[in-house]
């Protein structure tokens, strides 16, 4: 998930090799919000306890800096919304342009059914029919963890020497996770059902710093099934981490198709300024400040653009899209933007 995030500068930076500035960082499950017509029902998962082997940011001029080294397992659904803190680091003084995410391992409990995989242990499957009895990849459970798993968005940022930056990593679990239908051979409703992953994890990440949009973007409760154009409301939650308050004084619009998994992230539309009104516009000095926008899903234009640029898309198969939003916004006496790719849409092609 692409995501262009303020470019924050300090203090001039000196000259001595070992200047440092801290940055603190902490992960949450960025839906609050269950969605009856996401792919996964939110009701149903109760667990997605991810381990986190390593985080890197990437240094212009040094490379990698390893920002958590030992790993961390927190489970994610204990945290809708919230911030999961996981620790501080001095690093390098410098222009920094990646975040890296290595994941070692999931659990995910899903109507009861609970699957594991860890590239430190088995791939297990434990039906809530079927208690003490475990299946494993003979059986026909996907194996994730073979081998660990690393995901990365583009991250602008300059660290100056004794500032201090806080960043919070929102990984949207919902989107992440997907249905898999197993055949039991010793139940008595031969059809079960557990929750895997996609081959993509949707993050973001955003820096507590002035007014910046946090949780998820929906819509939510929506599936579009092709054939017209589709008037629809993304609600957009905003924190003031200055505590000043301040406007959107414009918004652009553009869609991109995320691909059958959601791991594409390609225009099929240019960004367009949005002239609908917004409701509202200000955002509010403290607590949260939910900020609705009407979009439009321009299902034939699209269909058209993806096949000038050579996808072949298959009616009746459900295929992800996202809304990238920029936001210009004005508080205290500065004016600057910031840009946020919202939730996976599901779209059934016809």
């Amino acid at each position: 998930v692409l995501l262009t995030a303020i470019l924050f500068s300090g203090c001039d930076k000196n000259d001595t090799d070992n200047a440092t500035g801290t940055v603190k960082f902490g992960i949450t499950d960025s839906r609050v919000t269950t969605a009856t017509k996401s792919a996964i029902n939110a009701d149903l998962l109760t667990q997605f306890e991810l381990t986190i082997s390593k985080i890197e940011l990437k240094n212009s001029e040094s490379g990698y800096v390893t920002v958590l080294e030992s790993p961390v397992t927190v489970d994610l659904r204990s945290f809708q919304g919230k911030l999961k803190s996981l620790g501080e680091l001095d690093i390098p003084i410098g222009t920094y342009s990646e975040i890296l995410i290595t994941v070692s391992g999931v659990k995910i409990s899903y109507s009861g059914n609970v699957y594991a995989s860890s590239v430190n242990g088995e791939t297990t499957l434990s039906l809530a029919d079927l208690p003490g009895t475990i299946f494993t990849p003979t059986q026909g459970i996907p194996v994730y963890f073979s081998s660990e798993m690393s995901f990365s968005i583009p991250l602008q940022f300059d660290m100056a020497e004794n500032n201090e930056l806080s960043m919070r990593i929102q990984l949207d679990v919902l989107p992440s996770c997907s249905e898999i239908s197993f055949n039991c051979p010793v139940c008595i409703v031969p059809e079960q059902v557990f929750a895997g992953l996609n081959n993509y994890f949707f993050f973001s990440v955003i820096f507590e710093e002035g007014i910046q949009q946090i949780k998820h973007s929906p819509p939510l409760d929506i599936v579009i099934v092709g054939g017209a154009d589709v008037n629809y409301a993304g609600i957009h939650t905003f924190v003031d981490f200055n505590g000043v308050g301040g406007s959107i004084t414009a918004h652009t619009s553009q869609h991109v198709y995320r691909g059958e998994d959601g791991s594409l992230l390609v225009d099929v539309e240019d960004m367009a300024v949005n002239t609908t009104p917004l409701t509202p516009a200000t955002i509010q000095a403290t607590g949260e400040t939910d900020v609705q926008a009407l979009e439009v899903f321009h299902y034939d234009a699209y269909k058209t653009k993806l096949q000038s640029l050579g996808y072949q898309l298959i009616s009746g198969k459900t295929y992800y899209f996202s809304l990238r939003k920029k936001w210009t916004i004005s508080s205290g006496n500065s004016t600057y933007e910031i840009t946020r790719l919202c939730e996976p849409i599901p779209v059934v092609w016809q």
